[in-house]
């Protein structure tokens, strides 16, 4: 790899022939999406191949990606940042814009609940607005005036979770209600309008349950190149904390952080104190306390893990992998404590009927967490989390009995009742990427279900490692970065893995054995993702 970034002179590689005509194609594929910086002096290698054939490489176009010390190009103007959490509220009104000061004051008063609000005074905005959000649930407050026609434009829409109907007159909108399922409420006064809407949002993420489950493992399909989407998808949380853990960290990953934070509550005073207390206070031994607390970091690694999202993933990893290395600190002490082989924890919660018709068509099945899961000791405390199966249709209540074999179950996982937040709610945390078998899934109650899982067995255990060394048989290098990559690219998601090759450019050092290959591989997504638009 080229470790010299002067900008007069050249370097001379060995390299076999294919390989640099490989380089060349990579190259052009990466001129096409980055820009050139003109202002800067030419910069190029020849490579000489084996046979003692020259040929020489314009690397200009490499820059952006070679050093941190090479001028960048000018900076674009910014755009709004994205959203980070996994809610949005939405305000349509006719009349939203006439009272600023009332306005700020909403405005400020709902960015306490969540962060991304957006207020609307006219229908087709709103409307449009609506239907370009992809990943993300909303919350709408809507005017009485408005209700009647705008509710059934949008009411079956997969991302409308909830409509508010906030009006002065108390007597009208009863039988849209009984119409409307997605409609929590009529609202005459904004003190219980804001009420409800903090206590669904804590109900929505006391819920979140990111998993991957499939059927059976097969590792004799017929193609040589790709797995199958679910397959692909699970083994993404078998093997991220493993890939998280493998990555330099840097002393600047907090700081990092904490600035992204900050650019995305710029507007929320009240997360940007929750940032200021983060970076003062917090250290690795403090991390559960961190993560069991409803706020920003929390929303954001979740979203992120829910909706794979590498790059923030990545952003957050020094906080991810501090967590992992905390519950595995208490877990061998924990262990010792245990009276036999078994621990049986509870968690409940409520799950979408989609989620949940994938857990019971996958019985006999693989689970797998996305993320740090909490559960219990106590079943009494788990069924009070399930509810009572007010949420359907939309929602099914589940009581989930999670049966632990010590011998088998690879992930760490502690009792953190008393450093966590929710001290008397009995917490075991559970790393994240644990897997189980669906043993059974039965009514508990008219309103109740009983979903069982149980540790891989050790036959189990053995066709995951199958899967992953399936995933690996066509990378001649066995690094984990790798194949991390072809698991974004055989789920599908080739704009995910083009970003993780390029962030991975800047996080390897210069000369790890990996660079080439990172380079074939960015070269390889880039083609593919063209030849998808």
């Amino acid at each position: 790899m080229i470790s010299s970034y002067e900008t007069t002179g050249t370097c001379k590689l060995l390299l076999n022939k294919p390989l640099v005509w490989k380089i060349d194609y990579i190259l052009e594929q990466i001129s096409l999406k980055l820009n050139k910086q003109k202002s800067v002096p030419p910069l190029s290698a020849t490579f000489t191949t084996f046979d003692r054939c020259k040929t020489k490489i314009d690397l200009n176009m490499c820059r952006p990606l070679l050093s941190s010390t090479i001028p960048r190009v000018e900076k674009k103007q910014e755009k709004e940042p994205e959203t980070v959490e996994d809610l949005i509220i939405i305000w349509l009104d006719e009349n939203i814009n006439q009272n600023k000061d009332d306005l700020g004051e909403r405005k400020s008063h709902l960015r306490e609940i969540v962060n991304c609000l957006k207020t609307f005074d006219k229908e087709t905005e709103c409307f449009d607005f609506i239907g370009s959000i992809k990943n993300e649930k909303i919350l709408l407050i809507i005017s009485g005036s408005l209700a009647k026609t705008f509710i059934n434009k949008i009411h079956d829409m997969s991302q409308v979770l909830s409509v508010y109907i906030y009006c002065f007159y108390d007597n009208q909108y009863e039988q849209l209600k009984i119409t409307h399922r997605k409609i929590v409420g009529k609202f005459t006064d904004e003190h219980g309008l804001i009420k409800q809407i903090t206590q669904d949002v804590a109900s929505f993420f006391n819920n979140y349950l990111p998993v991957s489950v499939i059927n059976s493992i097969d590792t004799n399909e017929n193609s040589t190149q790709d797995i199958g989407h679910d397959q692909a998808k699970f083994m993404w949380s078998q093997l991220l904390m493993d890939f998280l853990l493998h990555l330099p960290q840097t002393t600047f990953s907090k700081c990092a952080l904490v600035g992204e934070c900050r650019r995305h509550y710029k507007n929320n005073t009240f997360q940007q104190k929750k940032i200021a207390e983060f970076e003062k206070k917090y250290n690795s031994s403090n991390a559960i306390l961190w993560y069991t607390r409803d706020n920003f970091l929390f929303r954001i690694i979740n979203k992120a893990l829910r909706t794979q999202n590498i790059l923030y993933i990545l952003k957050c990893r020094f906080f991810i992998t501090d967590m992992y290395h905390y519950v595995k600190s208490l877990h061998s002490k924990f262990i010792k404590t245990l009276p036999g082989n078994f621990l049986t924890v509870y968690q409940g919660q409520m799950m979408t009927a989609g989620e949940f018709a994938k857990l019971q068509t996958n019985i006999n099945g693989f689970i797998a967490i996305n993320t740090f899961f909490s559960t219990t000791y106590s079943s009494v405390v788990a069924i009070t989390f399930a509810g009572d199966g007010s949420g359907r249709p939309m929602f099914e209540s589940i009581f989930f009995e999670i049966e632990i074999n010590l011998s088998l179950h690879k992930t760490p996982f502690a009792d953190v009742h008393k450093i966590s937040q929710f001290g008397s709610e009995k917490e075991i945390i559970l790393s994240m990427g644990s897997s189980f078998r669906i043993e059974f899934i039965e009514p508990m109650s008219d309103k109740l279900w009983h979903v069982k899982l149980i540790s891989a067995s050790e036959k189990d255990t053995a066709q995951l490692d199958d899967l992953a060394r399936y995933l690996k048989k066509n990378i001649n290098n066995e690094s984990n970065y790798l194949l991390f990559g072809k698991i974004l690219r055989d789920m599908g998601q080739y704009d995910q893995a083009e970003k993780f090759y390029e962030l991975l450019l800047t996080e390897l050092p210069s000369n790890h054995q990996d660079i080439a290959a990172v380079y074939s591989c960015l070269g390889s997504t880039i083609s593919k993702t063209q030849k998808n638009h």
